[in-house]
This record gives structure tokens, sequence and C-alpha cells, in this order.
């Protein structure tokens, strides 16, 4: 057992009963848990279960966590203290029943069969964001997470990876789902970029600082599945190129642009036109407002004087 402060049946009683704030708080000072205690809290349905303080999990305390069946799509399971998970706690924690799914954040990598098992989770959320390295066949099997009820309406967070191989990228763009969170990446070839764009959800690439018009253009050809999983956000952007402005501008549904600094006109005036609505800030935003109020003369003119 974990060396620290020991959640037990007693204590977890105390804090049911003090309602949200003490379950979804102070939960995650516990370095271990009990049985009984488990089980207690399997029962906890208004909230968040905060247990990051965790460091390892038997499978018997996973089984019980599993019963927690929380309503909520928003209410998690939190276990972003554990940094390593056994094949039968994986298997457990997949059959979770709360529509909120699960936060095991504190994973650094993770078997291929854990991967597997992983992928069965039933919430919402899936968040392994502390992987820093995964196999093509984890990469496969974890496209396979539906989300809750198994309607591909599940967010895939993998923001822990810094950089993709090819046979990865192209795994992971047979996702379906409502987002794909990879914003641990720091750059994206043409080659990767056109195996994301082929996922069918949205696409959060915010630690991406530049990226090539190539690149621009293979992220275009991104449409998800549909107006609420097709967004594509690349709020690490700092400065864009015309043509890969020109480029974004055609992506089918909306886009993240929030970091950049600078803009050239004519790619501001490609977004304007496609994407009125784009949130920018600084010298950015102030092309983008001078590319807006072109784009709204020269509309008025063709309505007064049409070819």
């Amino acid at each position: 057992m974990a060396k620290g402060k020991v959640l037990t049946k007693e204590i977890a009683k105390a804090y049911v009963t003090k309602g949200h704030k003490w379950v979804s708080t102070q939960t995650d000072y516990f370095a271990s848990i009990d049985e009984d205690a488990a089980q207690v809290l399997s029962k906890y349905k208004k909230g968040h279960l905060h247990l990051n303080g965790l460091k390892a999990i038997s499978e018997k305390v996973a089984q019980l966590l599993a019963l927690q069946n929380a309503k909520n799509a928003w209410f998690l399971l939190e276990l972003g203290g554990l940094t390593s998970i056994s094949d039968s706690v994986a298997e457990a924690l997949s059959k979770h029943q709360g529509k909120g799914g699960i936060i095991l954040s504190g994973l650094k990598k993770i078997d291929d069969s854990v991967a597997v098992k992983l992928s069965k989770i039933s919430g919402n959320n899936l968040d392994l964001s502390g992987l820093v390295y995964i196999t093509e066949a984890s990469a496969t099997a974890l496209t396979e997470f539906k989300g809750e009820g198994g309607n591909c309406n599940g967010n895939l967070n993998l923001s822990g990876l810094s950089d993709l191989t090819e046979p990865i990228a192209a795994a992971l763009g047979k996702f379906r789902g409502s987002t794909l969170q990879l914003s641990g990446l720091t750059s994206l070839s043409e080659a990767c970029a056109r195996s994301l764009s082929k996922a069918q959800a949205s696409l959060s690439l915010n630690g991406i600082e530049s990226i090539t018009d190539g690149v621009a253009k293979a992220l275009a050809s991104h449409q998800g599945d549909g107006e609420y999983a097709g967004s594509l956000e690349l709020s690490g952007l700092q400065a864009l190129s015309d043509t890969a402005a020109m480029s974004l501008a055609l992506h089918k549904y909306d886009i993240s642009l929030f970091g950049l600094s600078s803009l050239g006109e004519k790619g501001a005036e490609a977004l304007a036109k496609m994407k009125p609505e784009l949130v920018l800030y600084n010298d950015a935003l102030e092309v983008f407002e001078k590319a807006k109020s072109r784009v709204k003369t020269k509309r008025k003119a063709n309505e007064k004087h049409p070819n």
C-alpha cells in the first residue's frame, strides 16, 4: 500500500455527508484507499470524485470505484495520481458506469493490452494526457474509444505526446468522437497533418507554434464529424503566411487562432470572408478588422452592381 494518508470508510462517509465540496476536493489528499471507503464513494453521484492523491489501487478497489454511476456528463472519476496500471485494474475501470468518464493523466506509458481495455470506458472523457509515448498498436486501440453509450461522442486527450510518427498519426486519424486533443505537439509534418485531418472529431492542436503552407492545406481538409465535432484549434500559432491563412479559411467549420500576433492582409481578407466571427487579438486583430471592413464594402458594391 502506498505511503501517506489512508482514506477510510469513516472518512469517506463523513465527506459524502458534507457534500460535493468535500468529496470533490478533500479526497485528493489521500495516497491510498481501503475497500470499504471505495464502496462508500462508489455510491456518490453528485459531483466529481477526485482521488488524484492515490498512487496505486487494487483490482478490488477499481471494481468498486467503477460502480460509481454519476449521471451528469460533467462528473468524472479522477485518478490522476496513478503512475502505472495493470491489466486487471484497467479491465475493472473499463466498466466504469459514470457518464463523465475517467482521468488517468498520471500515466506516462501503458501496455497495448491496457490501451485495449481502457478504450472500452463508456464515459464522455478518457484523459491520458500524461502519456509521453504510445505504440502504433496502442494508438489504434485507443481510437476505439466511443464515449458515453458508444455513441462516438467521446473526448480522447493525448496531449502529453510531443511528437508523432506517421504510423501513429495514421492510426489516430481513424478516431471518431467529439474531440481528439493533441495539444502537446509543437510541430507537425504534412504527412501527419493529412492523417490527422481524417479524424471524425474536432482537433485540438494548440501547442503547435508554426505550420508550413503544406500543413495548413492538409489541415484545411479536416471535416470532423459535423458542426459540433469538426472544429480545428490552432491557438498556439503566432503567425501565418497569407497562403496558409487562405487555406485555413477554407476549413468547413470553426477554427481557433487566438495566439496569432501577426497576419498578412491577403490572409486576413480570406479569413474575414469565410470566418467573420474569428476571435483574434492585438496586431492580428487590427489587420483582421480592416479586412472585414473591406470584405463588407465589396459585398455591398456587388449587391448594388451584380455581374
